[in-house]
């Protein structure tokens, strides 16, 4: 078993970084306690697909977790962290980004239910252009990808997003609230968690909607996936479970970074994805 790689980082970055980032000092502790084992995974994983290959596939990662808990941070903790001991270019996705544009939420509410007019919730994210991005990172061609960018203040789609080439990144951090969130069974759907579904949806048609799509059946063929193919889950997880809004719990970093042995030494993907 290859030696774990050296993923110290000095107190300059910690200083710049907790600063930038209006963390307290405590922070570096706990990062390098939890978070250090992860990038040190992330850089084995990495290392095991550039073996031999002139043009190494991209590695994609997702970090779950529920509102606040501190994926954003860590994304962007991450990337600095990979960049600096082992100079990986990493570019981080967020789910929100995807979310569909106003006018297809409030076509989904005239033709499915209400509650979709609402971004947030699995079934209000645009799978099929996260999809189109992950393959053309995956591809390595030498070209330009545009990523979509959602202003959130105008609760639509920005007009212009960022430019990439697809050749210039070696690992892609996708964050987001349901990233490998499976769909409840049918049978536990059937009463409601909160005051919104009881008030919105009594007889249960936004909860139980997505599970009937053959994307929820993907997600179960893939419960056991590893932490590179959770970009595969997240398709899965972001089309499927309607009903796991009030039931996500805490972000599992420490079941990535447990299961850091199990990045794979070949390409996972394309995978398939679709809306």
């Amino acid at each position: 078993m290859p030696a774990q790689p050296e993923v110290q980082l000095d107190d300059d970055f910690w200083r710049v970084f907790l600063a930038r980032e209006r963390l307290p000092e405590g922070y570096r502790e706990l990062a390098e306690t939890w978070f250090g084992p992860l990038a040190a995974g992330l850089i084995e994983g990495h290392r095991a697909r550039s073996a031999g290959i002139e043009r190494p596939p991209v590695g994609v990662v997702g970090l779950c977790g529920c509102q606040g808990s501190g994926k954003s941070t860590l994304a962007t903790l991450l990337a600095a962290w990979l960049e600096a001991v082992a100079g990986l270019r990493v570019l981080v996705l967020s789910l929100d980004d995807f979310y569909l544009p106003r006018a297809q939420r409030l076509d989904l509410a005239q033709t499915h239910h209400p509650l979709f007019a609402t971004r947030g919730v699995p079934g209000t994210h645009d799978i099929s252009a996260l999809g189109q991005v992950i393959r053309a990172l995956q591809s390595r061609e030498d070209r330009a990808i545009s990523l979509p960018s959602f202003d959130k203040a105008a609760d639509d789609r920005a007009a212009s997003g960022l430019d990439i080439r697809a050749d210039s990144i070696d690992l892609v951090l996708l964050e987001g609230w349901c990233v490998g969130l499976l769909p409840q069974p049918t049978d536990q759907l059937g009463h409601p968690v909160n005051r919104l579904e009881r008030e919105e949806d009594p007889d249960g048609v936004w909860r139980t909607a997505v599970a009937e799509r053959p994307l929820s059946r993907h997600s179960e063929r893939h419960r056991g996936a590893s932490v590179a193919q959770s970009a595969r889950d997240a398709a899965s997880g972001a089309s499927a479970g309607l009903g796991a809004g009030a039931r996500l719990g805490s972000v599992r970093l420490q079941h990535y970074a447990e299961r850091r042995t199990e990045l794979p030494a070949g390409p996972k993907l394309p995978f398939p994805l679709s809306c």
